[in-house]
């Protein structure tokens, strides 16, 4: 078992919970697809997950230890965090802004070593970006700077990814890189938890998938078995269907447009 989450809740100082009682498993090389509306607590739920944010009550184990008890460097070393929006303050150079993902293993007044540099030119390769390396983070595009973001987590070896909405600026031949590249990732053995706001890319993965309702509650368990077109509909508030899709051995989810 990577990651264990046992009635985790999360509240804004003195506000109502954004979510609570929230339990679920991942294994190694399995995907978990958190579902959700806007304001829903997605994003609250991952900082939470990636020791950003401190919860309120409830607990995250990495490797059957709880995250609490480990220290930052190994949190750093098992789960690594790509956000959606990642503004650049310096135009370091995409191989340099990708050799900061080994951070966790670099003494705090050491320099990256050619092993490091090697791991980042590994991930630039598996994400087919390597013709990248040399340019200025700060003038690539947005769909480039995401993939760039991607290679960083890579270069960080850890067992779980977490990825904020990793599609939600991408064109959409872009979106289905990633969700194959998310794919790709999890037969790698990575453990990876996404937040999307698509159900259809959710019906793509398949694994599990974690449906956060508007009063903050979670239902987690296969895609398959959870994401019915009255799930879908409820949450949602507009009529949606899932069709499966001729030549795809997957169902596909549509709306309609009769209300």
């Amino acid at each position: 078992m990577i990651l264990e989450v046992e009635n985790l809740a999360y509240r804004y100082h003195n506000g109502p919970a954004i979510f609570h009682d929230v339990n679920f498993r991942l294994e190694q090389g399995e995907i978990l697809s958190i579902l959700g509306t806007n304001g829903a607590g997605k994003s609250t739920l991952l900082n939470c997950l990636g020791n950003l944010y401190p919860p309120c009550a409830g607990e995250i184990r990495l490797d059957g230890t709880s995250m609490r008890r480990l220290p930052l460097t190994q949190v750093s070393r098992l789960v690594s965090y790509v956000p959606q929006i990642h503004y650049p303050v310096y135009a370091y150079s995409v191989r340099n802004f990708v050799v900061m993902g080994r951070t966790p293993y670099i003494g705090a007044f050491s320099r990256p070593k050619k092993e490091d540099y090697e791991k980042a030119d590994h991930a630039l390769e598996k994400l087919q970006i390597s013709h990248l390396a040399e340019k200025a983070y700060t003038e690539i595009s947005g769909g480039e700077r995401q993939q760039v973001t991607i290679a960083r987590a890579l270069a960080q070896e850890p067992k779980v990814i977490l990825l904020d909405e990793p599609t939600a600026h991408l064109d959409y031949g872009n979106q289905i890189r990633a969700v194959r590249l998310i794919r790709e990732l999890a037969d790698d053995g990575y453990g990876v938890i996404m937040t999307t706001h698509n159900p259809d890319h959710v019906l793509m993965l398949g694994g599990k998938v974690g449906v956060l309702d508007r009063e903050g509650r979670m239902e987690f368990g296969d895609a398959k078995t959870i994401l019915t077109e009255e799930k879908l509909s409820m949450l949602y508030q507009v009529r949606l269907r899932l069709v499966k899709v001729e030549g795809l051995d997957r169902e596909a989810c549509v709306a309609s447009m009769s209300g």
